[in-house]
C-alpha cells in the first residue's frame, strides 16, 4: 500500500468519485509530475526569493510549466540562468518552458499564496521567443539532429540559440558531432564549433562534404611511426606488450557468441590498425600492417568462459571477470599479435553475460573505442538479423595520417612552433613534496594504487552545462582549472607543471579526414600554468586563457620533440632546427599527469541494446591494462571521465613515495575546488569574456575590462 495523493469520496450509489489531489502532481506530455519539487529546485538558487511552478494550456491545447520567481531584493535573475539551473537538477521534461519574474507572488485574504492571480505569461511573444527559437534552415535542422543524437538530448528541445557547451557538449564529443554531420553530407572543424557554439552560428559556417578518397579495401604495407608511438618505444618498457585499454560491457543472457566473433572480425577487417605489427630493426622500431590471413586467431581471439552455476554471487562473478582479465591483459603481443584479445563471459540464464575487450594502447584511443563500440553493436545487430555486415564507409587511413605527419613536422608552420615550446618552460619541473626518500626512477606499476573523488550527478550536469556557459571553456579547463589550485595549495608554488594529454585529431590537413579512424592519435605534451588567485572569478577565466595559448593544442611539441628530431637525426639536415628540437628532449616530463577521457555516457548509454558499459565498481575488477613491472612515469596521475551521470576522478599514485592520507588531502582539495567553481559559475555574477573570446578583436583582460566599463546597458 502507498499514498497516491489523490482524493476522492464514496458516493451513497457505491461509485468512487475523484475530487483532486492533496499535492500539486500533474501530468505534462506523459510524463508525472511533482511542482513542489521543480519550486524547491528553483528556491534553492540564490538569487532566487520565492518560486511557483504551474502547469497552464497554451493555444494549441498542450499544458506547459510557467515558472513564476521573485528575486532577492536588489538582484536580478535571468531565464538562462534559471534554465540552466533546473535542467542541471531534474530531468528535461520537468524545465519550465517559460520564466516570469514577479516583484511578489499574488496571495489571497487570508494570507496564503493565490495560484489563480498569477498573471497569464506571454508565451506566444518575447518570453516564448527567448526560451525557445526553433531551427530554421536546413543546416539548422540538420545540426539539431546532431546535437540530438550525440547529446542524448530531445530534439524537439533543442533551439537554434542553443551553445554546444551549455547542452554538456565537450572536445571529444565535438568529435562525433563533426563525423556524424559528415554521414550527412556537412562539413564541420573542432575550431569552428568551439569558435560559433550555436547552432545558428555554426550553420553559417557549414559546408557541404567534398567527397575524400579513403581508401575502402584493405591497407597494407609501412607506415612510420607517430609522435605518440615515438614515445611509446622511447620508454623501453620492461613489458611492452602489457600497455593496454580495455572495456567492459554488459550483454543479454541469450546473445549470440558466433556473431559476436563475427562481428569482431568484420570489426578488425574494417579498422586497418588493429592489424598493425610492430617489429625492432637496427635503426629502431618500425609498424606494417599484417593480412588477415586465413586463421582469425592470428588476430583476434574470442575466449569463451562458460558458468552455468545456477547461485553466482556478485563475488563469484567478479573473480570470474578478474581471472578471465588477466590471462586477456597479458596475452597481446605487438610483434607477432594479436593486439586484440576479448572474452565473453556466460554468466548462466539469469544474470546477465559479459564481454571484455583489451586492445593494446598502439592502436587504439579514447576516441577509438567510441567508434569501435558503435561499430560492434552495429555488427552484431546485422548478423543476427542475417545481414550482411555493412559499415560505415572508412575515413582517411592511420596510415595516410602518419605519413602526412612526418613531412608535416619538417614543416614551417611545425617549426615557428618552436620559440613556444623552448620558452614554455626556462627551468626543470620540481619535484612534488615527497612522504618518503625515493629515487623516482626506481618507482614501478607494482607499488602504485588509486583512489577516486566525484561529484554527484547534479553536480555533474552543472559542470557540464551551466560553468561550460558561463565562461566559454571545455570541461577539461574546469577540471584543469581545479586541480591547479589543489596542486598549488600542496606545494606552495604558484607555478604547476602538468603533462597532459590531448585526442590529437587536429584539423592540419585539408585533404585527410581521421573523424572515424581508429589509432592512437594522442598527443601529450608539458604544459606550466601559474595559479595567480584561488578565487573561482580569477582562477578559471585565468587557466582558460593559458591553456587556450598551446598551440593547435599541443600536438606539435610530439611533432618536434620524436618525429622532427628523428628525422633529422636521420638525414642530419636543418641542424640548426634540430638544436632546437633536440633541447625538448632534455626536458623532464611534469611528475603530475592529467587525462580528461570525456563523457562514456554518450558512447554506449544505459539501457540502450544490445550492450552496455559496465558500471565503474565493475570496471575496477577488470584487470591491470599496465603490466607492474612497468615503470611508473609519473608519480601522481589523473584520470577523469563521467560515467553514470557521475564525474569521478581516480588518483593513481606510488605508495613507496607517497602515504594515502597525502594523496586523499589532495585529491579532497580537488574536489572542493571544483564544487567551488561550480556554485560560483551557478551565481548570478558569475562569466566574462576573456581574450581568447574575442581573439580576432586583438584585446587583452584590460582592454576588455574597459570596454565593459564604458559601455552602458538597458533593460
Amino acid at each position: 500500500m502507498y499514498r497516491t495523493g489523490d482524493v476522492a469520496r464514496w458516493r451513497g450509489d457505491g461509485a468512487l468519485e475523484y475530487l483532486g489531489r492533496t499535492d500539486f502532481q500533474i501530468k505534462v506530455r506523459g510524463n508525472r509530475i511533482e511542482l513542489g519539487e521543480i519550486e524547491a529546485v528553483l528556491a534553492s538558487h540564490p538569487a532566487i526569493k520565492d518560486a511557483v511552478v504551474v502547469a497552464r494550456e497554451d493555444v494549441t491545447g498542450h499544458a506547459r510549466l510557467i515558472g513564476y520567481v521573485v528575486a532577492q531584493p536588489g538582484g536580478e535573475i535571468s531565464d538562462e540562468v534559471m534554465r540552466g539551473h533546473v535542467s542541471a537538477r531534474l530531468p528535461e521534461y520537468m524545465v519550465p518552458s517559460v520564466f516570469v519574474t514577479l516583484p511578489r507572488l499574488p496571495v489571497s485574504a487570508n494570507g496564503k499564496l493565490d495560484r489563480k492571480a498569477l498573471p497569464a505569461p506571454n508565451v506566444s511573444a518575447s518570453a516564448e521567443a527567448r526560451a525557445y527559437l526553433a531551427p530554421a534552415s536546413e543546416g539548422e535542422r540538420v545540426l539539431a539532429d546532431v546535437w540530438g543524437s550525440v547529446l542524448r538530448l530531445d530534439v524537439s528541445r533543442i533551439s537554434a540559440t542553443d551553445n554546444f557547451f551549455a547542452l554538456g557538449g565537450d572536445s571529444i564529443l565535438s568529435l562525433q558531432v563533426i563525423a556524424r554531420a559528415k554521414q550527412k553530407g556537412w562539413l564541420l572543424t573542432p575550431p569552428q564549433i568551439f569558435q560559433s557554439p550555436t547552432i545558428q552560428q555554426l550553420a553559417l559556417l557549414m559546408q557541404p562534404t567534398v567527397a575524400l578518397q579513403a581508401e575502402q579495401g584493405l591497407v597494407m604495407g609501412a607506415a612510420p611511426l607517430t609522435p605518440i608511438q615515438r614515445w611509446f618505444f622511447d620508454q623501453d618498457w620492461a613489458a611492452p606488450n602489457h600497455f593496454n585499454q580495455s572495456v567492459l560491457l554488459h550483454l543479454p543472457t541469450d546473445t549470440n557468441v558466433a556473431a559476436v566473433r563475427q562481428a569482431l572480425g568484420a570489426v578488425i577487417e574494417h579498422h586497418d590498425a588493429l592489424r598493425l605489427r610492430f617489429a625492432c630493426a637496427e635503426e629502431g622500431w618500425a609498424q606494417s600492417h599484417a593480412y588477415p590471413g586465413d586463421a582469425e586467431a592470428n588476430h583476434t581471439v574470442l575466449d569463451v568462459v562458460d558458468s552455468d552455476a545456477a547461485s553466482l554471487t556478485r563475488a563469484d562473478i567478479a573473480v570470474l571477470i578478474q581471472s578471465a582479465s588477466a590471462r586477456a591483459q597479458t596475452s597481446l603481443d605487438v610483434t607477432h599479435g594479436p593486439m586484440l584479445r576479448a572474452v565473453y563471459l556466460h554468466l548462466g540464464a539469469v544474470h546477465e553475460s559479459r564481454l571484455l575487450l583489451v586492445i593494446h594502447h598502439l592502436v587504439v584511443d579514447g576516441v577509438s573505442w567510441r567508434i569501435l563500440l558503435d561499430d560492434v553493436q552495429l555488427a552484431y545487430s546485422q548478423v543476427v538479423a542475417g545481414q550482411t555486415v555493412q559499415l560505415l564507409s572508412k575515413t582517411s587511413s592511420y596510415q595516410a595520417w602518419a605519413n602526412r605527419l612526418s613531412i608535416y613536422a619538417q614543416s614551417g608552420p611545425l617549426l615557428r612552433e618552436l620559440d613556444y615550446w623552448q620558452t614554455a618552460r626556462t627551468e626543470p619541473a620540481p619535484l612534488l613534496p615527497a612522504d618518503a626518500p625515493i629515487d623516482r626512477s626506481e618507482l614501478t606499476l607494482a607499488d602504485a594504487v588509486q583512489i577516486e573523488v566525484a561529484l554527484t550527478v547534479g553536480e555533474t550536469q552543472l559542470l557540464l552545462q551551466q560553468v561550460n556557459a558561463a565562461y566559454r571553456t571545455d570541461t577539461a579547463d574546469v577540471l584543469i582549472a581545479a586541480l591547479c589550485s589543489a596542486l598549488s595549495e600542496w606545494t606552495g608554488q604558484c607555478a604547476v607543471d602538468l603533462e597532459l594529454e590531448g585526442h590529437g585529431r587536429e584539423p592540419l590537413f585539408a585533404d585527410l579526414d581521421v573523424s572515424r579512424t581508429v589509432g592512437w592519435f594522442t598527443a601529450r605534451y608539458p604544459v606550466r600554468l601559474h595559479v595567480k588567485s584561488h578565487q573561482p572569478s580569477q582562477l578559471l577565466p585565468d587557466i582558460k586563457e593559458q591553456l587556450r595559448r598551446v598551440p593547435n593544442r599541443g600536438i606539435g611539441y610530439g611533432l618536434l620533440r620524436y618525429t622532427h628530431a628523428y628525422a633529422n637525426a636521420s638525414t642530419h639536415a636543418h641542424g640548426h632546427a634540430h638544436g632546437h628540437a633536440h633541447g625538448l628532449q632534455t626536458h623532464a616530463a611534469p611528475e603530475v599527469e592529467f587525462n580528461y577521457l570525456g563523457q562514456f555516457d554518450q558512447t554506449l548509454p544505459v539501457g540502450e541494446a544490445p550492450f552496455r558499459l559496465a558500471s565503474a565498481a565493475e570496471l575496477e575488477v577488470s584487470g591491470r591494462d599496465v603490466g607492474p613491472e612497468n615503470r611508473m612515469l609519473h608519480p601522481l596521475v589523473i584520470n577523469a571521465q563521467v560515467l553514470g551521470g557521475v564525474l569521478s576522478a581516480s588518483w593513481i599514485f606510488n605508495t613507496r613515495l607517497h602515504e594515502r592520507r597525502t594523496i586523499d588531502w589532495v585529491a579532497g582539495r580537488f574536489i572542493e575546488a571544483l564544487r567551488h567553481l561550480i556554485a560560483h559559475a551557478s551565481s548570478p555574477d558569475a562569466g566574462a569574456l576573456t581574450p581568447s573570446d574575442v581573439s580576432l578583436a586583438n584585446l587583452d583582460e584590460t582592454g576588455i575590462a574597459d570596454i565593459a566599463a564604458s559601455v552602458e546597458f538597458e533593460d
